[in-house]
């Protein structure tokens, strides 16, 4: 019994995170305050809540318009299971190249181009094909559903990957939150408005947040380039200045101060305790 119990204590105090389960200690309302407070102060959230927002009404595109209206009427009810399985498929093959090509910072900036391309050109054929002649075309459909997983597989990987780039430590439990918050609700909002509009203002809506993405994608690479710069003239000070400190208390310091100014978001001010 102690034994086993021992064992059990061990694995309970262990920081090994467990997969599904949340070891954030924080409470719910101190992780909602924690994510609103980040979309308010930093603008790299809200820029990318446009990427966040672009999945999602590239997604509903795919599950609700192409399998609700027009798969029933060119391939068949019986047919929407194998079609909508192309895009966790394409998306599963396409996050094999995105893992090694989103290990720096200009390769997840490239990849999440490519998302915002592939959901503009799912746009862009929505807007210039008929319903009429989707329905016509068969299998040649499959187009849509594979640049939208070639989208989906850049929401799971580099755009993640991205996002742990930017909110390292405590701050990526916030910004999984609400990376997850406006895709859930541009999917949810679609979904229904999705219904009441045309195919040709669905594919204008998608075009026009793909095109906002891609140059908030752009914008965020240039902020975060500029925090980056600001932290290395803070740590060469303070490498400079705390003559009794070894070198890798110093690091540890820029670290901590990296984290610090990552959540001021883009102000390029210094906090006055570094300076004084």
């Amino acid at each position: 019994k102690n034994q086993e119990s021992g064992s059990i204590d061990a694995i309970a105090k262990s920081d090994i995170p467990l997969a599904g389960v949340n070891t954030d200690s924080r409470s719910n309302y101190d992780l909602l305050l924690a994510t609103s407070s980040l979309f308010y102060l930093s603008p790299i959230i809200r820029l990318m809540a446009l990427f966040q927002i672009t999945f999602g009404l590239g997604l509903t595109f795919a599950d609700s318009y192409l399998n609700g209206t027009i798969i029933p009427s060119s391939l068949g009810v019986n047919n929407i299971g194998w079609i909508s399985a192309i895009i966790p498929a394409v998306a599963a093959l396409s996050s094999v190249v995105l893992s090694f090509t989103g290990t720096n910072a200009s390769g997840q900036r490239g990849g999440l181009w490519v998302g915002c391309a592939a959901f503009g050109i799912v746009g862009i054929m929505a807007m210039a094909i008929s319903s009429e002649k989707l329905k016509e075309i068969g299998w040649g459909i499959c187009v849509f559903y594979i640049l939208v997983g070639v989208g989906r597989g850049v929401f799971e990987t580099t755009n993640k990957a991205a996002l742990v780039n930017f909110f390292p430590g405590e701050q990526a439990t916030a910004a999984f939150s609400n990376m997850h918050t406006w895709s859930g609700l541009a999917f949810g909002v679609a979904f229904i408005v999705f219904a009441y509009i045309g195919q040709i203002v669905m594919g204008t809506v998608l075009l026009v947040f793909s095109l906002a993405s891609a140059a908030g994608i752009w914008r965020v690479y240039i902020i975060w380039h500029a925090e980056h710069e600001q932290d290395k003239i803070r740590c060469v000070w303070r490498q400079g200045s705390d003559i009794n400190s070894n070198v890798a208390s110093a690091e540890v310091s820029c670290i901590g101060s990296a984290n610090e100014f990552m959540s001021m978001g883009s102000t390029g001010e210094l906090p006055n305790a570094d300076i004084m």
